[in-house]
């Protein structure tokens, strides 16, 4: 019996225990809450049912500021030293509050706002931050405070105030993706990352390999966007809510839910960059190194793998998602590390790991089980950590192996995409005076 007061954490908590045949008293439950305590700025008994709407506003508030700050160093900065130090704004008060509220999450809280956006179709703007929510939170706002630093060192340019503004811009819809806890909230956030990214790889528009970059990473992500939108709607619908946290308590399990885990798997490979849909992530290091650094490795190709760990407690039971997400990981992970030790161009060798690094973690969130899951987490980590070693430009390339004669005939030439994304990235950083 629930204890008056109770929430998903106590209809999760029973729905296990009848499961397993367990037995769960109502001391139990009250031990759990006590653990697994919310903040919230009502009664924290209720913050976790899907009906309560929370007047929530700091969480709100740090993505207002990201589009605060983004307009006025957009609009008002010319690249000045002012306007990278106001750029940091955002991704320092993110990185606070995130410290901030890293004890408590650790221990099991789960730190829970909400305003009412769109109450007729179901669209509120509840936000979530759990411990998964909280180790993307310190990688987005760490790899954007280093984005901004790196913009830093760049030659003075007119237009890097834009820049840097759309690389804000791009940070507040990746904190929007991984602290939505409503599916449709979730769907609007992926598309600004995919707009924002568009407009990041095309940023040297004058050239026609930064034009074909960005177009085809919007054509593959935003397609795969709609077939998101498509999962999201069909679970909506047959469980009568958007809500994430009353999805993971009750997953529905309706006729059309296989289908939703389909669409939501093509959504989730599109964006991270997944076997057949990983050509994107190769053209797009064309783009200024910042760009590649920032998105293409540390950030938005990891809202997939973030979609594929959220839902796996909604989608799991259904039939074709654990074979689906292990079979597109392996298959993804060993393709990448081929790949890798193909090439000899240090960017694309960046694109080709991370292409396989993101092939396991989509294979071990998708697992679903509590020490896959904790492998994930370490390997999300370690491969930021990894990819803080920037390679500048691409410019460099492997060294050879000592006493090997290389053969003319035999060396492969340089790809366009390559050879473009060293010369753009020798004029952006100052290197090459043309």
């Amino acid at each position: 019996m629930l204890v008056p007061g109770a929430d998903l954490r106590d209809i999760a908590a029973i729905a296990l225990a009848e499961r397993y045949d367990l037995v769960i008293t109502d001391e139990d439950l009250g031990r759990q809450r006590q653990r697994h305590r919310v903040s919230c700025p009502r009664d924290p008994r209720r913050c976790g049912a899907p009906s309560d709407v929370r007047d929530g506003w700091l969480m709100g508030a740090l993505l207002a500021v990201y589009v605060v700050v983004a307009l006025v160093v957009g609009l008002g900065a010319d690249g000045s030293d002012g306007a990278f130090l106001v750029a940091l704004v955002p991704n320092v008060a993110v990185l606070a509050w995130a410290a901030v509220h890293t004890p408590e999450v650790l221990d099991g809280a789960t730190v829970a706002e909400g305003v009412s956006w769109v109450p007729q179709l179901g669209l509120d703007l509840d936000l979530r931050l759990g411990a998964l929510g909280l180790t993307m939170t310190w990688l987005i706002s760490a790899s954007g405070a280093g984005g901004d630093l790196r913009l830093r060192l760049l030659r003075r340019r007119d237009d890097l105030g834009r820049f840097a503004a759309t690389l804000l811009v791009f940070g507040a819809a990746m904190c929007g993706v991984v602290w939505s806890d409503n599916l449709l909230a979730l769907f609007v956030f992926w598309e600004l990352t995919s707009i924002s990214s568009y407009a990041l790889i095309g940023f040297d528009n004058r050239t026609e390999a930064a034009r074909n970059a960005a177009l085809q990473a919007l054509l593959v992500t935003g397609a795969g966007g709609l077939a998101l939108l498509a999962g999201f709607v069909l679970i909506g619908i047959d469980a009568g809510t958007y809500s994430l946290s009353a999805l993971s308590a009750a997953p529905p399990t309706g006729a059309t839910i296989p289908a939703a885990a389909v669409l939501v798997l093509i959504g989730a490979c599109t964006k991270s960059a997944q076997v057949p849909f990983h050509g994107w992530l190769s053209a797009a290091m064309a783009a200024p190194t910042p760009v590649s650094a920032y998105l293409h490795s540390a950030t938005m190709v990891k809202a997939g793998v973030f979609a594929v760990a959220v839902l796996t407690p909604v989608l799991g039971d259904a039939r074709p998602w654990v074979p689906l997400t292990v079979g597109v990981g392996t298959v993804t992970m060993v393709w990448g590390s081929y790949q890798s030790l193909r090439h000899r161009d240090l960017k694309l060798v960046l694109a080709s790991s991370t292409i396989a690094a993101l092939g396991l973690l989509i294979a071990l969130f998708g697992i679903g089980i509590p020490e896959a899951t904790f492998a994930a987490v370490a390997v999300l980590v370690a491969h930021r950590a990894v990819q803080g070693v920037r390679v500048h430009g691409g410019r460099h390339r492997r060294p050879r192996r000592p006493h090997a004669r290389p053969v003319p005939a035999a060396r492969p030439a340089a790809s366009p995409v390559v050879a473009e994304g060293r010369r753009r990235s020798r004029r952006f950083d100052g290197s090459d005076p043309r």
